[in-house]
């Protein structure tokens, strides 16, 4: 089971010990989740400090070259550490 741990979420704190307690859960059943994370409102905010302007369509980001170096950037440095 691959189970999305949003950005939205990972500020929460109430939100993340239900995620955990859910994780945990999960495996006590048997289940063994593959974690994958967004990290969307972290790379939205440093886009905007970087002043690269971003765009959705249909709820997805627009992925261009800078964008991903953006994004690379904050997944391996800051929410991966």
């Amino acid at each position: 089971v691959v189970i999305k741990y949003g950005g939205h979420a990972m500020s929460d704190a109430s939100a993340a010990l239900c995620f955990a307690q859910d994780m945990v859960l999960l495996q006590r059943l048997g289940v063994n989740p593959v974690v994958v994370h967004g990290g969307g409102p972290q790379i939205g905010n440093m886009l905007e400090r970087l002043s690269i302007p971003s765009s959705f369509i249909d709820g997805l980001r627009v992925t261009d070259a800078a964008t991903v170096e953006v994004a690379e950037m904050v997944l391996c440095g800051s929410i991966n550490k």
